[in-house]
């Protein structure tokens, strides 16, 4: 299986064609695996405080907060809560503990334009996830699909698209 990688300039908010992205992958629901550098942030009160209070329906598996893909498109709008350093993970359906990529790739860390771990691709591989985006310096992606990455790269040069 082939998978496609790379850092683009923006963040996760910056995304404009998410409704494209999501009908295309048809994900049904996004794994929240970090938000504002919290790496556990289905276990702190105040984030799924704000979140719920947003009106944003939500789940938990293990540390990271499930949403779907509709209360996402929601999310994205609600202010102070996407702030950088955030990685999210698209699943075509609700994932089980076991089928979550656990490997950091905020791009703080990492810049998948220039190195990718064994680590994560083979976690990723191991995963449900379709694709992950991690931000902060930049916005890394990791994807097993090329049509996703070409819609992340967003006319970036081709050579910005790498491929394992």
């Amino acid at each position: 299986m082939h998978v496609w990688f790379g850092n683009v300039p923006g963040r996760i908010t910056d995304i404009a064609s998410w409704e494209t992205i999501l009908a295309s992958s048809k994900a049904s629901h996004v794994v929240i695996s970090c938000l504002d550098s919290n790496p556990r942030p289905a276990r702190s009160r105040v984030l799924r405080w704000n979140i719920e209070k947003a009106g944003i329906a939500l789940g938990t598996v293990g540390n990271a907060l499930v949403i779907n893909s509709g209360e996402f498109i929601k999310a994205l709008s609600f202010r102070g809560l996407f702030t950088g350093f955030d990685e999210v993970w698209l699943h075509c359906s609700f994932p089980r503990e076991g089928e979550i990529c656990t490997r950091r790739m905020t791009s703080d860390g990492i810049n998948l334009a220039e190195e990718v771990s064994e680590g994560l691709v083979e976690e990723f591989k191991a995963s449900s996830a379709i694709l992950g985006l991690g931000d902060g310096c930049g916005l890394n992606f990791i994807t097993r699909r090329k049509d996703l990455a070409e819609l992340i790269v967003r006319g970036s040069p081709p050579e910005d698209l790498a491929r394992l």
